[in-house]
C-alpha cells in the first residue's frame, strides 16, 4: 500500500496529476485535496488502499505498454504451470527463467532442424499494388493452397507496402469463396 507521503511522486512517475487520481477513484478533486493536506483528517486505510489499487494499476498498465518486443508473455492453465514446475525441478537449470529459455531455445533449434516452413521461403507472384505498374503473369500450380505474393507499388501502404512478400489463399482453398469486405484479394 502507497503511504499518503508517496502518493505525489508515484503520480509524477506515472506522469498523472490529482486530476487524473479523482477521475479513477470515486473521489472529487477537492477531497484529494483536503486528503493530501499534510494534517488532514480524512485519511483512512480504506481511502489508502483505494488510492494506491487505483495508482498501482495505472502503473502496471504502464509497463506492459512498454513491454519490449523480445519478451514474452503466457498465460498458462493451472495444469500446463504445473506440468512446467515439474519440468523445471527435474532439470539442473538455477532458475525457471533459465529453465524456460533453455527449453524455448531447444523448440526453436528443433524446428530449425526440421527445415519445415509454413510458407514457401521464396514469392511465386510478383503482385501490382499501384504504381509503379509491374506483375508477373502466372498460373497457379495448384499444388499448394497458398501461395506468396511479393507487392509492388505503394496503393495499399501503410497496410501492404512495396516489397512486402505475404501469404495467399486460392479462393478455392477458402471456406467462403465469396469477396467479403475487409479483406485483401489478389485478381
Amino acid at each position: 500500500m502507497i503511504s499518503f507521503e508517496e502518493i505525489d511522486a508515484r503520480l509524477d512517475g506515472i506522469g498523472k496529476d490529482r486530476a487524473w487520481l479523482a477521475e479513477n477513484t470515486p473521489y472529487s478533486a477537492a477531497y484529494i485535496r483536503d486528503l493530501m493536506a499534510p494534517k488532514s483528517t480524512r485519511r483512512t486505510e480504506r481511502v489508502q488502499q483505494i488510492i494506491s489499487d487505483a495508482i498501482e494499476k495505472e502503473e502496471s498498465a504502464q509497463r506492459s505498454a512498454t513491454r519490449l518486443p523480445d519478451q514474452l508473455a503466457l498465460a498458462p492453465t493451472a495444469d500446463e504451470f504445473n506440468a512446467w514446475c515439474r519440468a523445471y525441478k527435474a532439470s539442473p537449470a538455477e532458475t525457471l527463467k533459465d529453465w524456460a529459455i533453455d527449453e524455448l531455445n531447444k523448440a526453436a533449434e528443433a524446428w530449425a532442424a526440421s527445415k519445415v516452413s509454413p510458407f514457401p521461403v521464396k514469392p511465386h507472384i510478383l503482385a501490382a499494388a499501384g504504381s509503379p505498374i509491374s506483375a508477373e503473369v502466372t498460373d497457379w500450380d495448384g499444388a499448394d493452397d497458398t501461395v506468396m505474393v511479393k507487392i509492388s507499388g505503394l496503393s495499399m501502404a501503410p497496410l501492404l507496402n512495396d516489397g512486402d512478400v505475404i501469404p495467399m489463399k486460392h479462393k478455392q482453398a477458402s471456406r467462403n469463396p465469396f469477396m467479403k469486405k475487409g479483406l485483401i484479394y489478389l485478381v
